[in-house]
């Protein structure tokens, strides 16, 4: 908890802030940011419009392709989560860091490039001796209010001439922020300017700028993976957060169809709507979603698709929905799957799943995916590659055919099936997951992967050389 909010009476509080401007040195004397060029503007193949009841978007001006790269934009100011500080680059998110920052061991560096340009235009210098005083919210709105003071300003400035300072062009809500969360940006504002030395002015600027980040963040994210037995399943790191200007103008979505792929910058593919925010509760949103598209009646006959979580009488068959019931098997299930699972407790919650959700429900898709796992750690590849099949199945109703969750699913299976000694299968499955990874871009990002479906894809058209040829020799 930020010292700000532990504070219990003003003298605590004075006391916090005294332990931060203890840490206080000459770089902080004069604040100076670094003055730096705004990205250029202009997406590719799309346009800036406004519109009635929406304000900004993004519109294509033809229909894109799958993998057509939209926008490559620097963050206007990104911050590395806490927890990664010291494994991985504290400025650019890479691998290896190796250059320690020349204040501190705290952050580390993958190149001395890097090190320089948090120093500089990453505002390290001013922010160094405050991790662990400051949370990341506070530290990434400190960098934006320093920022777009610069943008403001053609020298070193006084921030006295600043009274209306903000991230420029992003919308900020801040009459629909509850008033909860009003009192605590103000909170936390005021700790800032007040330790740092700001003008009172800054207050109300980076209130703003905390309902700014609010709506426009974006979470940077790496896409690792782990292995089990011949599963590799890939999960989403989320590495830090980022502010950009143009992508902030993308509509945000439960059921984006575009995506964002960070390394050092942030390029979003396909068409113009992304992911919506990690950090916004999204709770019921989410359930809402997920049960207008899942969720089917439980009466024995009636295999309604979209039932709404707050529809009493079913549309199609006009009985009565019981919703009780559907919470106590959903209930079963979950309380199953809160542990690690035997392959019958895995069956069991499938049947559950299959008792309430449509059969193509992303729940019932998990499940499959778990029993393949299990059946693969067994070494009966074949029966996992079935399951994952089905999985596979329903990620692409879902999703689309052309998608990231389907490139995983994919590769899954051609692993499963090249592991079963099912050449046709597993041939068949290699080229797609290879055609599909290049459609995306993927063979740029995840270039291990991409070499493992090509090794696959050369041992299956040179199986002569293949320590079980005997096995392929026919089936090929």
């Amino acid at each position: 908890m930020p010292v700000y909010e532990r504070a219990s009476d003003a003298a605590e509080l004075d006391s916090s802030i005294k332990h931060v401007r203890a840490r206080l040195g000459p770089s902080h004397i004069a604040l100076a940011p670094f003055l730096s060029t705004e990205p250029g503007s202009g997406y590719n193949d799309a346009r800036l419009r406004s519109s009635l009841g929406k304000g900004r978007e993004v519109a294509a001006n033809a229909t894109l392709g799958t993998g057509s790269q939209v926008l490559i934009e620097e963050p206007y100011a990104h911050e590395i989560g806490a927890r990664w500080i010291g494994k991985i680059c504290s400025y650019c998110f890479g691998d290896i860091p190796t250059v320690p920052c020349r204040q501190c061991n705290y952050h580390r560096y993958c190149s001395r490039a890097c090190e320089n340009n948090d120093w500089t235009r990453g505002y390290h210098s001013v922010l160094c001796s405050l991790y662990g005083v400051l949370n990341e919210d506070q530290i990434l709105a400190i960098k934006a209010y320093l920022r777009s003071c610069a943008s403001n300003s053609t020298k070193q400035l006084c921030f006295n001439n600043f009274a209306n300072v903000q991230i420029p062009h992003l919308a900020s809500n801040l009459a629909d922020v509850p008033e909860t969360d009003t009192q605590s940006y103000s909170s936390s504002a005021a700790f800032c300017a007040k330790a740092l030395y700001l003008p009172a002015s800054s207050v109300s600027c980076l209130v703003t700028i905390f309902a700014q980040i609010r709506c426009n963040r974006f979470a940077v994210k790496a896409n690792t993976k782990s292995q089990s037995a011949s599963i590799v399943t890939h999960v989403d790191e989320t590495l830090g957060s980022a502010v950009y200007l143009q992508a902030s103008m993308l509509n945000h979505s439960c059921q984006p169809n575009a995506f964002q792929q960070t390394k050092k910058s942030l390029s979003l593919t396909g068409h113009l709507l992304v992911a919506i925010l990690d950090w916004i509760d999204n709770t019921n949103c989410k359930r809402n979603i997920c049960f207008n598209a899942n969720v089917r009646h439980v009466a024995k006959g009636c295999e309604t698709d979209i039932i709404q979580r707050d529809v009493q009488i079913c549309p199609s068959c006009g009985k009565a929905m019981d919703w009780e019931q559907i919470d106590t098997i959903e209930k079963q299930a979950d309380q199953i799957k809160s542990g690690p699972c035997t392959l019958q407790q895995l069956k069991r919650v499938l049947k559950l799943q299959l008792a309430i959700y449509n059969p193509d429900a992303l729940a019932i898709g998990s499940t499959y995916d778990n029993i393949a796992a299990t059946y693969a750690n067994t070494g009966d590849f074949a029966t996992a590659a079935t399951y994952c099949s089905q999985s596979l199945d329903i990620v692409r109703k879902q999703f689309g055919i052309e998608s990231l969750e389907s490139a995983d699913e994919l590769f899954k299976l051609a692993t499963l099936l090249f592991n079963a000694m099912k050449p046709k299968e597993a041939y068949r499955s290699v080229l797609d997951c290879i055609a599909l990874f290049r459609k995306l871009g993927l063979d740029k990002v995840r270039i291990d992967d991409m070499e493992e479906l090509k090794g696959m894809r050369d041992a299956l058209e040179n199986s002569r050389g293949h320590w079980f040829t005997r096995t392929w020799k026919g089936a090929l």
